[in-house]
């Protein structure tokens, strides 16, 4: 091998490795990225997981609350039957507990409706971000496949 040709060689190894380390920089930014677009994924994913749980958790003392005040009123319901029967002659009396009684039942059923309104709105909130959630999972996925296959 003559100077020349070794030279040409050394300058194409040189230039191989120079092109090899620039791509295993590429390779290591694009991963970089990577991890940094799943970490944003996992984050989002996390907060969305405890919002749930907060939500969930609200839900659950409303509807237990919901629920021990329906119980208190089937008792009051209970004790205003028994008084019904030994007060019959105290008409007003049973007028004035019946009245405060729809009174209560009227707040219970805002009450029970302003919960269904607050689960409606639950609920679209879950879908508009169940839909951020599928555009991220297919932006993650298509960020992915192009690195696979060479495109990022």
């Amino acid at each position: 091998m003559s100077n020349d040709e070794v030279e040409r060689a050394i300058d194409f190894l040189l230039k191989s490795q120079a092109d090899l380390d620039a791509r295993v920089e590429q390779t290591s930014q694009q991963l970089g990225e990577l991890i940094e677009t799943q970490n944003v994924f996992i984050e989002t994913v996390t907060r969305h997981t405890e919002t749930q749980s907060e939500i969930n958790n609200s839900l659950r003392a409303t509807t237990n609350n919901l629920t021990a005040t329906m119980n208190s009123l089937a008792t009051r319901m209970d004790s205003l039957t028994a008084t019904t029967n030994n007060l019959a002659a105290t008409t007003n009396n049973l007028t004035a507990t019946t009245n405060k009684l729809a009174a209560r039942m009227d707040s219970l059923a805002a009450t029970m409706s302003n919960l269904a309104e607050a689960q409606m709105h639950t609920d679209e909130r879950q879908a508009r971000m169940d839909e951020r959630l599928d555009r991220l999972a297919a932006a993650v996925e298509r960020f992915i496949s192009g690195v696979r296959n060479g495109d990022g």
